[in-house]
């Protein structure tokens, strides 16, 4: 009987190691298709965006150029392969959710594709989609983006990787062999011939070992979607109820795995034989120790007794003796039925005085109600110990923080409440000298801020009287011609009076062009008027009308200079251009309104004036002459966001201070022509007044300074 019990034990116990053992990878096996599949979803999109982020991969997107966009993915499609060591690709949609082109490899596109689910809801809903899709060649987890450019939309980008890198993964972590079906309707449109198919007509498309094919077509699968197969000596386990989701959650594929349980099963074998032997060997040696097995026990619990006697003796001594406070009263009547040594000595009672007392006798904080109401939860069971800060009055009068620890405990079959305290008066002097540290960290720092508050608008104030010398110097210029023109008409009427009279069209005239130049030496004034009053408070205003007020307070600077600008204002509406004029065009639009202080945007606009007038003037310097120089003025509004480019020919901006030209006090230019502080201020207008971005960009021996300002446009009611 002995060995029969022995033996089946052993046996049941190796098939539950070796059911859960295969328990176990089939959960593992679930756990790696999720994670993997998420793990692909976060890679693909983090280095996907990365590469979409480019300016000019979109723009050629928008311009549908596939010449560009195959160089641009011909240079970073050999990382992606050297990434994930297989088939990667790539493939470029247009807005209607149409291919446009695909990349196999660097250098092999091709332009012809067919519509698919998946990419009609990316250009349907304008958001992302991932996960497995089905095309001609197999299957692929796939991820695709819509593309924007200047805040339009202007098709789908889109990476795949073939599902072998998924396989390779989960057979080297899980050594298992495995192999993907698909449905038979869809396997239609492949290009190429299942391997196998499965009892539902699925067909067999990947696989991870050619033996696969051999040991799945000898498996049956009328048993369910667990069952084992015993090929040339070897067992395997076939799991059958994996699945492959596809963007919209729903199955696109089934994954089938064949578990080598070989050894498991001889391990049944081999435990089983060992059972009987250890049986054997149990029973003799279970005879031998008969004889004197009563005595021995009896031995064993008369020594077990004592130590633990002497455990509790032990342990005793310990409670006895620390320096906390330990406590034990009875539940009803709060009185004390036993304290320790550490009690006694930090309350400064002796122990007999103690025992004549109660648990509130020494908290004057607590009455008997609230105190019963931070240990009913022990009492009634709710938790088994409870912990609360409170204080405790010693025998001189003198008060002292503690925290209480609350449990319920037996003493002699009797219900009592043990009370371990510690005296915190260390941390709390500790926690009261860090609280003064922070007030007074807090009250340093509120200082250094408003130190550095006022530092800025000292800047400020200095910059803005910079510019306003600036300014009366574009005043000057914008003057000189018009005041030299009035000259010549007084003289002109003058000669005119002597030489043959003054009729009444010749007064007319000159009177007509004497008040034209008048009122644009008004209007000059009323420019810079605007540009120094103070704005009260945010607002909206027309951001194209405030950048054509300050060019023109400066255009006669620039036109003295030999530069030429440009101005381009693109909405939904309407289109504007000019070329070195500033006349205010008849298609303003509440499209092109943004939030602000216009003075401080006036103010933006005229330090990047500024800086691009003096590098177009350096480089004129530095190179032949006839060197025509321009500002460009390029404002878009047909999204979301208004994106006001300022470019000039001045020669760019070096790579190696393009991240410092924001910074305080810096400046390429000689000591004494710049301050440093102009375009800090600006960004600071932009991105804290305005809530933009402001950056700086060097193309093809240009300067590119883009601001990006939330429309603040209102539609009519009507």
């Amino acid at each position: 009987m002995a060995i029969f019990m022995f033996t089946a034990l052993t046996v049941v116990h190796v098939r539950n190691d070796l059911s859960s053992a295969i328990d176990y990878k089939h959960k593992k096996i679930e756990f790696m298709l999720s994670y993997q599949s998420d793990q692909l979803e976060r890679s693909l999109r983090s280095r996907f965006r990365a590469l979409l982020s480019d300016y000019y991969l979109r723009e050629a997107m928008a311009s549908k150029d596939r010449e560009r966009i195959r160089l641009y993915f011909n240079e970073k499609y050999g990382a992606l392969v050297a990434e994930y060591h297989t088939e990667i690709i790539i493939h470029i949609h247009d807005e209607n959710g149409s291919s446009f082109m695909r990349m196999h490899a660097p250098g092999h596109l091709n332009y012809s594709g067919y519509p698919r689910p998946m990419l009609e809801e990316v250009a349907d809903k304008k958001e992302p989609r991932f996960g497995f899709d089905l095309g001609c060649y197999g299957l692929h987890y796939r991820y695709a983006e819509p593309v924007y450019y200047m805040g339009v939309f202007v098709g789908i980008a889109e990476v795949g990787i073939g599902v072998d890198y998924l396989l390779s993964l989960m057979k080297n972590t899980l050594d298992l062999e495995m192999g993907l079906f698909i449905p038979a309707d869809k396997a239609e449109n492949l290009c190429f011939e299942p391997r196998a198919e499965s009892l539902d007509g699925e067909r067999l498309i990947n696989v991870s070992n050619d033996d696969f094919v051999t040991i799945f077509n000898k498996a049956d699968f009328s048993k369910g979607v667990l069952t084992e197969i015993n090929e040339d000596g070897k067992f395997y386990r076939v799991h059958m109820d994996h699945f492959l989701k596809g963007y919209n959650g729903q199955k696109i594929a089934s994954l089938v795995t064949f578990q080598d349980i070989t050894n498991e099963k001889m391990a049944i074998t081999h435990y089983l034989r060992l059972a009987v032997i250890m049986a054997v060997i149990f029973i003799c040696l279970t005879i031998l120790m008969m004889k004197n097995s009563f005595m021995r026990i009896i031995s064993d619990l008369e020594k077990k007794y004592k130590e633990s006697k002497s455990r509790e003796n032990y342990l005793g001594d310990i409670i006895a003796n620390s320096l906390n406070e330990i406590f034990i009263y009875d539940i009803d009547t709060l009185r004390f039925v036993e304290v320790n040594r550490g009690a006694c000595k930090n309350l400064g009672y002796s122990h007999e005085e103690i025992l004549q007392m109660t648990t509130l006798d020494i908290k004057p904080q607590m009455t008997f109600q609230s105190f019963r109401k931070q240990i009913l939860p022990v009492i009634e069971g709710e938790k088994e110990t409870v912990m609360f800060e409170t204080v405790h009055r010693r025998k001189d009068g003198t008060l002292y923080p503690v925290e209480i620890h609350i449990q319920k405990t037996f003493v002699e079959g009797r219900e009592v409440i043990m009370a371990v305290v510690l005296d915190i008066t260390q941390r709390k002097d500790a926690e009261n000298r860090l609280k003064a540290l922070n007030e007074a960290l807090e009250k340093k720092v509120d200082q250094e801020t408003e130190r550095r508050l006022f530092s800025e608008k000292i800047m400020m104030e200095q910059k803005k009287f910079i510019d306003m010398g600036q300014m009366i110097n574009a005043v000057a210029h914008q003057w000189r011609q018009p005041l030299n023109a009035l000259g010549l008409y007084v003289q002109d009427m003058r000669e005119t009076h002597f030489s043959q009279g003054l009729d009444d069209s010749y007064v007319n005239q000159i009177e007509k062009d004497c008040m034209h130049i008048i009122n644009h030496m008004s209007d000059t004034i009323d420019d810079f008027r605007r540009f120094f009053a103070p704005d009260k408070s945010s607002a909206p205003f027309e951001i194209i009308r405030s950048v054509l007020e300050t060019i023109r307070l400066v255009s006669a600077q620039l036109m003295a200079s030999s530069i030429d600008y440009r101005i381009i204002c693109r909405c939904g509406d309407d289109s504007y251009f000019s070329e070195n004029s500033v006349e205010s065009p008849g298609c303003l639009s509440r499209k092109t309104l943004v939030r602000g202080y216009e003075g401080e945007f006036k103010q933006v606009m005229l330090n990047i004036i500024h800086n691009a007038r003096d590098a177009i003037i350096e480089r004129r310097q530095s190179e032949a002459e006839g060197f025509q120089g321009f500002i460009e003025f390029d404002l878009d509004a047909c999204g979301d966001n208004i994106v006001l480019s300022i470019k000039d020919n001045g020669g760019g901006i070096p790579e190696n201070v393009i991240q410092k030209v924001f910074d305080p006090y810096f400046t390429t230019k000689e000591e004494g022509k710049g301050t440093g502080i102009g375009l800090y201020m600006s960004k600071n207008i932009v991105e804290q007044h305005m809530k933009g971005y402001l950056t700086a960009e060097s193309k093809d021996g240009c300067a590119v300074f883009r601001l990006v300002l939330r429309s603040a446009a209102v539609k009519d009611d009507g």
